[in-house]
């Protein structure tokens, strides 16, 4: 019992169909209506790959031909015989997409592409093919692609155009065509002329590509017939010299012809490929010719038919090398020309090449025998069954020949000789090619559609009797959406989705100011222990004391730097002249571009924009010996043991003196952020309407409403920073006694530290040879001779501790002082700024708000060409629809057809009585 057989989309057949298909017959009394239809290659046909052997003899290709016409005769037919009846259809389909320009919008369209190198028998074949004869001894067709596409029809007419994808430009050397750039616009399609009569092609065609040679010039000036074409004729053969005005192009001639018994096809023939110029005018020939050919090769889904004359060598084709450096032999069929040429030489390689064994190509090849010069058909005139006698002449070539009559070495091959059979394949699997592209192409379309679609959603609104409306919304939107930023409420971005907690305005400023919290934080004065040079003992930089962290990795991580560097005085006398401390470090260490090699990376990625040099203005801040003098210069005459205030306020307000750069960057980044933010909204609340005066003025406005902020932002935070510039002040008693007691204990550690390293340095080891040891049990009589310097630890303590005092306060001020006068004020500002600024309000706000969304020329002209573009892909669609439409129909008739002939078979072998016939079910079950 079996079921009956069915067909994928399009008419394609299924791999089942297609085992149970052969392209002959297994005996003449069985005759399978839809025999014909020819087995996908791309899965491999043993019959089609391989020329499995078949019955040479004459009788055997009588019977086959008598079974053609029979089956041609039969009003039942099948599978893509079917199809066959609509196949010019087809062919027209993918041609008006090909014209429609859409090439950029979807894949590659289907297309057989003839190439081969040159004096290959390319130009015979296409002839052959075409049923067209050429010029002979003019290089015609060889100079340019031919776009040629045949159908059958009761009367022969041909209609040749001029297909313009590039514009000439002598001054473009770049790109696989010098001189030639492609146009941005569709295809350009100019008609040159329509015939019917074939003896006029041959000229027709060969004026057709002088045009396509002439670019800069009216094509209309070469059609064959007018005073023009015949004046310009009388010039070219007056002059030996006359040139064209480029050697090669990549214009195609389109070459449409519809005639009786001609296949349905459409191919393209390249210009033959040549590895040397015949002069110096044609040296940029062979590399242009090829890049030509790749651009087609490369083309997913062309198949390509390589032409391969068999008196050379297959292994120096040109046109085979460039196609395997395409990686494109799995879409390559061979056709071998000129076999009555064959050199005794290459037997052995042609023989590999039908056994398989080499040269293999999944699609096989064919071999063709064009008349040659010696034939008769060349020698007499052209007449109108030239093709028909070329075609006996090929066939009676192959059947006396002893290599491919009955008896010769590859007569196995002989049922894929011939132009016939060349035809046949092309025009079927030229068919398939397009019924299997069809649902990607569709795809193709429909997703590019639906991109135009939404670019126009994108575009303003154009609906002006509703402009007050439009712009009110938008303005109102952005208010809201302004106030949410600053409110920090969580806005969306461009995708859609909300925005993630860090990418708000207010996480992103929140972490601002705790960077700037902590930059002044380890601005903080440091202290410098080690005894001073008046007491003997070497001074020692490590003592430093670090008071922003118990941990001392990250003092001794940071670079020394004096104060000297960030032009900050220490002590101001009466006459002016600074009294500057004593410091261990080398002058150079100080400079800028030094600290900034120092800083580790770490240091970036938490500070963020205070990483800058002001960043260490604190370290190396004091040291015993500078609070000695400046004790020493502020202690009047006769007062011993008092410390002027004078001396802390000096200390204190030189360290309080780089906080300006800090803040400078605090402000800036505060206001960069927040300008981005709020532009960033703007842009998402207008974003169809960014080419409008709307947009633009209201960019504006809001830049215009920011720079008032920072402008008065910025003198108030400065206003802040002169107070605690100016003078020492607190009421704090508590908090103050609390940091200067902290910073106290520290320095006493220190020094401590400092006292025991100055002593060790002068104690001799002797037999004590651990100085740890030493270290661990000192006695502070041991330490008696040096001093503890209390008075001025003291004094260090309080400007440390009023410093920590006044950081604290300082960046609570400035941070409040940012989120009341800019940001909660700015809240405000938003509200109806626009509006006003707009004078909507006024009574003529209608022709006010029109203006606003008026279309400027630039967007005028893209909505223009997006309605182009749209309209071509609606168009496709249409011709899409079409072919579905077409190939169901061949489908339903080929499933009706194969029930037909099955329930024939089954009643001539008396099974009729057992058909089980089920009206409801699709299949159709035999009864064993």
């Amino acid at each position: 019992m079996s079921k009956r057989m069915k067909r994928e989309s399009y008419g394609i057949p299924t791999p089942e169909d297609t085992m149970s298909i052969s392209t002959t017959p297994k005996s003449e009394e069985v005759e399978v209506r839809w025999s014909d239809v020819p087995k996908d290659t791309s899965q491999g046909s043993n019959e089609m790959d391989t020329g499995g052997h078949q019955n040479g003899t004459a009788a055997t290709r009588s019977k086959k031909r008598q079974r053609t016409e029979d089956s041609n005769q039969s009003t039942h037919q099948g599978g893509l015989e079917i199809v066959g009846q609509n196949v010019k259809k087809l062919i027209d389909a993918i041609e008006e997409l090909r014209s429609i320009g859409l090439k950029k919008h979807v894949t590659c369209l289907p297309e057989l592409v003839l190439v081969g190198d040159q004096s290959s028998g390319k130009s015979s074949l296409m002839g052959a093919i075409a049923h067209i004869s050429l010029p002979r001894g003019s290089g015609t067709c060889t100079r340019c692609p031919t776009n040629i596409r045949t159908s059958e029809a009761e009367k022969w007419t041909c209609e040749v155009s001029l297909q313009e994808m590039y514009s000439y430009d002598p001054r473009s050397k770049a790109g696989p065509f010098p001189n030639w750039v492609e146009r941005q616009d569709a295809l350009s399609n100019k008609p040159f002329k329509t015939i019917g009569d074939k003896s006029e092609l041959e000229e027709v065609m060969k004026w057709a590509q002088i045009a396509i040679l002439n670019p800069d010039k009216d094509s209309s000036l070469y059609i064959p017939g007018t005073a023009t074409q015949a004046q310009e004729a009388i010039l070219r053969n007056g002059s030996g010299d006359y040139f064209d005005q480029t050697i090669f192009s990549p214009n195609v001639i389109s070459v449409a012809i519809a005639g009786p018994g001609l296949s349905n096809l459409s191919f393209y023939d390249l210009p033959g490929l040549f590895k040397v110029p015949r002069n110096k005018r044609e040296e940029g020939g062979p590399k242009f010719c090829e890049n030509l050919t790749m651009k087609y090769v490369r083309h997913e889904r062309a198949l390509i038919i390589c032409a391969m004359s068999m008196h050379n060598d297959p292994a120096v084709s040109v046109t085979k090398e460039v196609i395997n450096r395409c990686k494109a032999n799995d879409r390559c069929v061979g056709v071998l020309t000129m076999p009555d040429r064959m050199q005794g030489v290459y037997h052995q390689d042609y023989n590999d090449l039908f056994d398989k064994k080499a040269y293999v190509l999944p699609y096989g090849y064919f071999v063709t025998k064009q008349p040659g010069v010696d034939s008769l058909l060349l020698k007499a005139p052209m007449t109108s069954d030239y093709h028909r006698r070329a075609l006996l002449e090929e066939e009676q070539f192959f059947d006396q020949s002893r290599l491919y009559g009955s008896n010769g070495i590859w007569s196995h091959f002989r049922s894929r000789c011939g132009t016939s059979t060349i035809q046949e394949f092309l025009s079927k699997e030229f068919v398939q090619m397009i019924l299997r592209s069809i649902p990607d192409i569709q795809s193709d379309v429909q997703n590019q559609a639906t991109g135009i679609q939404t670019e126009l959603e994108n575009l303003p609104e154009v609906c002006h009797e509703q402009a007050q409306f439009i712009v009110r919304q938008r303005l109102a939107e952005f208010s809201d959406a302004a106030e949410g930023l600053l409110s920090g409420n969580a806005r969306r971005n461009n995708k859609g989705g909300r925005k993630r907690p860090e990418e708000s305005f207010q996480y992103q400023w929140k972490k601002l100011s705790s960077r700037f919290r902590d930059t002044l934080e380890h601005m903080q004065p440091e202290m410098n222990c080690s005894h001073p040079p008046s007491d003997g003992v070497r001074p020692r930089t490590e003592e430093q004391i670090n008071l922003v962290s118990d941990d001392d990795d990250e003092g001794n991580n940071r670079a020394q730097t004096s104060r000297q560097a960030f032009d900050t005085t220490v002590l101001r006398t009466p006459n002016k002249n600074p009294i500057r401390p004593q410091t261990p470090i080398k002058q150079e260490l100080a400079s800028p571009s030094r600290m900034r090699r120092l800083m580790p990376t770490q240091l970036g990625q938490k500070y963020g924009p205070f990483c800058q040099d002001y960043l260490y203005s604190g370290r190396n801040f004091m040291t015993i010996a500078d609070l000695q003098k400046g004790i020493d210069f502020h202690t009047g005459n006769g007062e011993p043991d008092n410390v002027s205030f004078k001396i802390k306020e000096e200390y204190v307000l030189t360290a309080i003196q780089p906080w300006k750069l800090p803040l400078e960057t605090f402000h800036n980044t505060t206001f960069t952020i927040l300008r981005k933010e709020i532009l960033q909204v703007l842009s998402e609340v207008l974003k169809n309407y960014k080419d409008t005066l709307l947009f633009r003025r209201s960019k504006e406005y809001i830049s215009d409403l920011i720079n008032h902020y920072d402008m008065i932002q910025h003198e108030k935070l400065f206003d802040l920073y002169n107070i605690e510039h100016a003078a020492l002040f607190t009421m704090n008693l508590d908090g103050f006694r609390e940091h200067k007691q902290h910073a106290l204990a520290k320095l006493n550690t220190a020094r401590k530290e400092a006292r025991i390293e100055a002593w060790l340095n002068t104690v001799k080891l002797g037999h004590h040879k651990d100085k740890e040891h030493l270290r661990k049990n000192v006695k502070e009589e041991d330490l008696v001779r040096f001093s503890l310097f209390q008075k001025e630890l003291e004094i260090a303590a309080y400007v440390i501790g009023y410093y920590n005092l006044a950081r604290i306060r300082f960046v609570d001020t400035v941070c409040c002082s940012v989120n009341v006068t800019t940001i909660e004020a700015m809240k405000k500002g938003f509200k109806n700024l626009l509006e006003k600024k707009f004078d909507l309000f006024s009574p003529n706000c209608d022709e006010i708000a029109r203006m606003l969304i008026s279309e400027n020329p630039t967007l005028a002209n893209e909505r223009s060409e997006l309605l182009k573009t749209q309209k071509k892909l609606e168009n496709a669609m249409k011709v899409l629809e079409g072919i579905r439409a077409l190939t169901d129909t061949g489908r339903r008739d080929s499933e009706a057809t194969m029930d037909i002939d099955m329930m024939d078979q089954s009643e001539n072998n008396g099974w009729r009585n057992n058909v089980s016939v089920h009206p409801d079910d699709e299949s159709v079950d035999f009864a064993q």
